[in-house]
């Protein structure tokens, strides 16, 4: 492996923690998580998956629109250029 690699998605990284920084700074209040996962618990017959906050539409998308699109979509939602996206090829 090469050991300018990691180096390679520093730009990424730093746009990325960036993004996470500014989101939970003003995210949902973790009440709203607490009440779900009681509600969870007392489940008689739990589901696999839950979906809580902004974003819980974004797995849907990646359901019903080709790949491509959604890595766009996501790479315009995490500011990203097309070189800092991780496309190589």
């Amino acid at each position: 492996m090469d050991e300018g690699a990691i180096a390679d998605y520093d730009d990424t990284r730093r746009a990325v923690r960036n993004i996470f920084r500014k989101a939970a700074l003003k995210g949902d209040d973790p009440r709203k998580a607490a009440r779900l996962i009681f509600e969870i618990a007392n489940a008689s017959q739990p589901r696999l998956r839950y979906a809580i906050g902004g974003e819980r539409w974004l797995p849907y998308l990646r359901v019903f629109l080709p790949q491509r699109a959604f890595d766009y979509l996501l790479s315009r939602g995490f500011k990203l250029s097309r070189s800092q996206g991780g496309h190589h090829g």
